[in-house]
């Protein structure tokens, strides 16, 4: 759930501070997007206005505003930057934008590693 992936962060919140509200942002607008682009069962607007205060802090007045912009679409795809946008793809994006506002904080990005390589790395972590 959304809630869960905001608890998994919320130890991020004293280390990364700016960077905290950024990805918390990324998260929100994922699940922003995903109520609208719900076809059958799309959300009230009392619903969907709801959520879009919960990004007004956390985002620029212009962020906000092309947010906001999207209530007015029938259909999320409607939108120019938008056209071929899909609840998956936007997850992977949403997940691309974290991982690179993260990274600077965590240092390299795990990627397959030999053991021989992480033998260094956990050195460092316990020096």
């Amino acid at each position: 759930s959304w809630q869960n992936a905001e608890n998994f962060l919320k130890p991020l919140e004293a280390s990364a501070g700016e960077d905290y509200t950024k990805v918390v942002f990324a998260l929100r607008k994922q699940q922003f997007l995903e109520l609208l682009a719900r076809a059958e069962d799309r959300p009230e607007l009392p619903e969907l206005v709801q959520v879009l205060k919960g990004l007004e802090s956390l985002c620029s007045q212009a962020e906000f505003k092309e947010l906001c912009f999207f209530l007015t679409l029938s259909n999320i795809r409607d939108h120019a930057d938008y056209r071929h946008w899909t609840a998956a793809k936007g997850r992977y994006d949403t997940f691309r934008a974290m991982l690179s506002i993260l990274h600077p904080l965590y240092g390299s990005i795990p990627t397959e590693s030999t053991e021989s390589d992480a033998k260094p790395r956990l050195l460092l972590l316990l020096e």
